[in-house]
């Protein structure tokens, strides 16, 4: 008879008590642990956030949980051998099973398996010890430099994360307890399945990691269409799987026994494997002729293909995999750094993510909500960023179903790291390992780093780069990455690649000329990065409906200001930052207008990083600049206020989230001052659908008299863009920059619009200001109308004088778009969503930073 199918992983209740440091050296008798507080817990999960449930905890005023122990308990049932996996303890742990020592672990980021074999009904116990206890006896060699972001230097010899100790760049909230899944395996389980996918034969001659090459911003085939799959699975089960098979895109193979542990998911040194077994691991290749590709978000479709393991007793399916190719063209020069996927040059834009919910850094709550935002802003990539921590799988799962690329770093941030301690460089190998191969089956993995800012930090300070970590970052890493997760772009360090590690003009910068060194806008152009990384970094401030929360006047408060971020022992913050180009682009006196007009102030604060985000993404984005990439830091704030985020923590799109909308979707309109040579119209079409576009100049006096217009039908090559000068559709010269100055400007605004021939309802749309974004706000005449249909709410928003930065306030309805500008004679529909369940019928107020006019809108269901 068919023998049974693999059962599911048991359920595991969990309850967890703090107790002082050490308080218990092990597991306590049966009285003292009655005598106990104990508290129900998730896992995955963490302490501050069981406390939080419980009422014990607040995030507004986060006690310490590193100076203390915190135990978790749960009952195991079963007899005979079992394993227990635990994908991530944080951090120093102590495993017992009743008052047996199973293992310890010291790496949040390394996986613990320990095998047992049960005899009915044990206690299972995670002593999680005190961190700030383990620092103090830590030994390790002298540091060559100190991290001033992180008062405790300790840490640099510790794998944990850096949230939480931070001060001023995320709330002081620690990380204890298992963040990852614990689990027991039976025999009959299956676990540690592990798909690496590749594709051969797609890039043309001469594009790879540092062949050089011009960077080709046409052509639809992608390369060669005669191309290869290679799907590898290996999974572990006691169980005997002999005569079953994997399938994948309608091909088949064996599953087979690795006697040797060969396919093993994970290092081997972390596993004993149960007594008994015969076999635990196993393993499948298929090879796909022709599989249909994964490719990036507006690139094409985010093809995935679902991989199942047959058996005598049924299907199960073991996840999904995409397919595609990932190469490095170092253009001509052989200095850059330009992704190239299935032969295709991308841009890369995004953000640096962050953890949705701070008490449970990478867990799965929230991730795919905060990745479809960042889609739906345009976003075609996200890092992961070496001071936080790794992702879950449910990420990785919505970026490959998003068509989202991931920048992964290894999670090594600023410190002298004791690269050459025999513990410590074991711990990272394991992480490695556990952390590549858990990668190899996502298309979405484009970029494996080895860390952040470690070389940059040394090199800034005078300091030279050991030597084990030069050797670490220049060939250990990429091994790994060859060996656990090959075909992706390796990164030694970011920044890295020029001259000096942090030079912006060679391989992947940190661009903060435009933000925290307060360099003038046109410094993305000067300074010609090729890749940015990290960049853009503002106090960006919230929507009036995410301050309603923080309850605090800006901008001198203490609440107010502790959600600012700054450099520590810096004497400003990003808020100062943003008031030195409040006065340098829109020319306003911030403290002055603080003191004189908030409202406004906080208008125009919203309305000019919104400009800034949208000009300098612009400006790196369009098809001459040799700006390959560029990544916001961050995605999102870690806790209420003006952080930097372009979403703020109630997950809330900010004013600069829109600017960045509004020029990186997949069909996108750019302008660029060319000074003398005028103003340059950029089209960018990354579909692969060819984009028959017709546009439209029209040239403003006062926002209301039409000077000038002309127009000029084009089309845009699928995967290619096209620039052409604003004088070339208006037939005839005018100075639109206003660089030449022939006596008083006869403009104030140049409106560019690009309505698609299929879709002209859904014009693509900029304007420039040869005079400044900013004027002061008079009458304009701005309307409302609200509409309903099919259950969707829509407004209408019109005005009789060209309206700048329209702001749509709604208090249960969040507008699809918003901080746009709007010409009159041209009214745009906004489609409203609701924020929470039973939202009522929309209500609030339009107006725009240039306008006296507020205009109210009133729905009913």
């Amino acid at each position: 008879m068919p023998s049974p199918m693999p059962q599911p992983t048991a359920a595991l209740t969990w309850a967890l008590c703090e107790t002082p440091a050490h308080a218990w050296a092990t597991p306590p008798d049966t009285a003292t642990a009655a005598a106990a507080h104990w508290l129900p817990a998730s896992v995955p999960g963490t302490a501050a956030l069981a406390l939080a449930q419980a009422g014990q905890w607040h995030a507004d005023t986060p006690r310490p949980l590193h100076d203390r122990d915190v135990w978790y308990r749960c009952t195991l049932n079963g007899h005979g051998p079992h394993t227990l996996a635990f994908d991530g303890l944080a951090t120093v742990t102590n495993v017992y099973l009743d008052d047996h020592l199973l293992a310890t672990s010291t790496s949040m980021f390394a996986p613990l398996v320990c095998t047992a074999t049960l005899r009915g009904g044990h206690t299972l116990w995670l002593a999680f010890r005190s961190l700030n206890a383990h620092l103090a006896s830590l030994k390790l060699p002298r540091a060559r430099w100190r991290v001033a972001m992180v008062p405790q230097q300790a840490l640099r010899g510790v794998r944990t994360t850096l949230l939480g100790h931070m001060p001023s760049w995320c709330p002081a909230i620690d990380t204890v307890g298992p963040w990852r899944p614990a689990q027991l395996h039976g025999p009959n389980s299956i676990w540690g399945v592990q798909l690496a996918a590749s594709l051969s034969g797609v890039d043309g001659p001469g594009v790879g990691n540092g062949n050089g090459g011009d960077v080709d911003r046409g052509g639809a085939d992608g390369g060669s269409q005669t191309f290869t799959g290679t799907l590898r699975v290996s999974l572990r089960c006691a169980h005997d799987l002999s005569g079953s098979t994997i399938t994948c895109a309608g091909q088949q193979a064996p599953l087979l026994p690795d006697l040797d542990g060969a396919a093993a998911a994970t290092p081997a040194s972390a596993f004993a494997a149960p007594p008994g077994e015969a076999t635990q691991h196993w393993h499948a290749t298929l090879t796909l002729p022709q599989p249909e590709r994964w490719w990036p978000r507006g690139h094409g479709p985010a093809m995935l293909h679902t991989v199942q393991l047959t058996h005598a007793g049924g299907t199960q399916p073991l996840g999904q995999v995409g397919f595609r190719t990932v190469a490095v063209d170092t253009g001509a020069d052989g200095q850059g750094f330009a992704l190239r996927i299935n032969g295709l040059p991308v841009f890369a834009r995004g953000a640096v993510f962050t953890p949705p919910n701070p008490l449970h850094p990478g867990g799965e709550a929230g991730v795919a909500e905060r990745l479809a935002q960042l889609a739906d802003m345009g976003a075609n990539m996200v890092r992961v960023a070496g001071p936080f921590c790794y992702e879950s799988p449910a990420f990785f799962q919505a970026c490959d179903a998003l068509g989202l690329l991931v920048w992964q770093d290894l999670m090594l941030a600023n410190f002298d790291h004791p690269l050459a301690q025999p513990a410590f460089a074991h711990a990272l190998q394991c992480e490695a390992e556990h952390l590549l191969r858990s990668l190899a089956g996502h298309p979405s993995v484009a970029v494996l780093c080895g860390g952040s800012e470690v070389a940059q930090q040394a090199a800034m300070l005078g300091v030279a780069l050991p030597a084990e970590a030069q050797r670490f970052f220049r060939d250990t890493w990429p091994g790994w990455c060859q060996r656990w997760c090959p075909g992706v772009a390796v990164v030694p360090n970011s920044p890295s690649g020029g001259e000096l590690p942090f030079s912006v003009r060679s391989g992947i910068a940190h661009c903060f000329g435009v933000g925290a060194y307060e360099r003038p806008l046109d410094d993305a152009r000067r300074g010609a990065p090729r890749f940015a990384a990290e960049c853009l970094a503002f106090a960006h401030v919230p929507e009036p409906c995410s301050l309603a929360a923080l309850d605090a006047p800006a901008v001198h408060h203490p609440h107010w200001k502790a959600g600012v971020p700054r450099d520590r022992h810096a004497s400003w913050d990003f808020e100062d930052t943003r008031d030195h180009y409040l006065h340098r682009v829109f020319g306003l006196d911030a403290a002055a207008l603080r003191r004189t007009d908030a409202a406004h102030y906080l208008q125009a604060s919203r309305a000019l990083t919104a400009h800034i985000v949208a000009q300098t993404l612009s400006e790196w984005r369009h098809p001459g600049s040799p700006t390959a990439g560029a990544l916001v830091f961050t995605a999102a704030d870690l806790q209420p206020g003006a952080g930097w985020g372009l979403i703020a923590a109630d997950g809330e799109p900010k004013a600069a989230y829109h600017g960045f909308k509004q020029v990186a979707q997949p069909l996108a309109l750019l302008l660029t001052d060319e000074g003398c040579d005028g103003l340059d119209i950029h089209l960018v079409n990354d579909t692969p659908t060819p984009q028959p576009l017709n546009v439209h100049v029209q040239v403003l006096r006062h926002g209301r008299v039409v000077v000038a217009q002309g127009s000029r039908a084009v089309t845009v090559a699928a995967h290619g863009a096209l620039s052409l000068s604003a004088t070339q559709v208006l037939g005839h010269f005018l100075d639109l920059t206003y660089a030449f100055r022939f006596g008083p400007p006869g403009h104030d605004a140049v409106v560019v619009s690009a309505r698609p021939v299929a879709a002209p309802e859904a014009p693509l749309q900029a304007v420039h200001f040869p005079l400044g974004p900013y004027t002061p706000p008079s009458a304009l005449g701005l309307s409302t109308r609200l509409e309903h249909s099919d259950g969707q709410w829509w407004l209408w928003v019109d005005t009789d004088a060209l309206a700048r930065f329209v702001h749509i306030n709604s208090e249960h309805h969040r507008p699809q778009d918003n901080w746009f500008h709007l010409p009159p004679g041209a009214p745009r529909r906004v489609a409203l969503w609701p924020r929470h369940a039973g939202a009522p019928a929309p209500a609030g107020t339009v107006s725009a930073l240039n306008a006296t006019d507020v205009v109210s809108h009133q729905g009913t269901a």
